[in-house]
């Protein structure tokens, strides 16, 4: 949207380069309350990648369209302990990349790791993936690749139980539900040391 652009009116208007990370938190909202409008019993699931703080009230995040590669299957664990330390703890991405296309191996990892994220799911660009007239499903890849998507997915439905009660805590106290080890070893060097030393490992 061009930066000049500005909500409101003229004795109340707000600037877009002002207001443009607040759009995202104010859609969020707005879809929230009016899903609850709909059905005041209801606990709506609103699924966002533009977040404002306090967005986490109304909304789970999708970090965004990653690509099918090493380097962003590597970011995602980062990225989402970054995240949830920032208050917001229902935080996921897309297993196998967005864009582009995952070899066998690659998505095997992913899912892998997939299947303990936070918010999990497989989602990918169709139009690029028809180009290979592929989807990105588990069977797409082969049997081997399909069984162990299977044994991943059934781990993760075994973990539910588990899962809820770290997101209710993590609704009551803003405790992340994904968590690097310092968060659980806050007194011990070693372990500062190591998440020191791997965050300033040249890229």
């Amino acid at each position: 949207m061009p930066l000049d652009t500005y909500f409101g009116t003229e004795d109340n208007k707000i600037m877009h380069t002002e207001y443009h990370n607040l759009y995202g938190h104010d859609e969020a909202e707005a879809t929230y309350d009016g899903l609850k409008m709909d059905d005041e019993n209801s606990r709506p699931f609103v699924l966002t990648r533009d977040m404002y703080a306090g967005t986490q009230r109304y909304a789970a995040l999708l970090t965004g369209d990653n690509v099918s590669n090493w380097e962003h299957l590597a970011m995602s664990l980062p990225m989402n302990m970054n995240v949830g330390m920032s208050g917001v703890a229902f935080v996921g991405n897309d297993i196998g990349g967005f864009a582009e296309r995952p070899n066998a191996e690659l998505f095997a990892r992913w899912i892998e790791v997939g299947a303990f994220l936070p918010f999990s799911r497989i989602h990918y660009d169709s139009d690029a993936k028809a180009e290979v007239k592929q989807g990105q499903e588990p069977w797409a890849f082969g049997e081997e690749v399909e069984e162990i998507s299977k044994k991943y997915i059934e781990m993760r439905y075994q973990l539910l139980p588990y899962l809820y009660n770290e997101f209710k805590e993590a609704a009551d106290t803003g405790k992340p539900v994904q968590q690097p080890l310092v968060y659980q070893f806050q007194e011990d060097e070693k372990h500062i040391i190591l998440v020191i030393n791997i965050c300033s490992v040249p890229r």
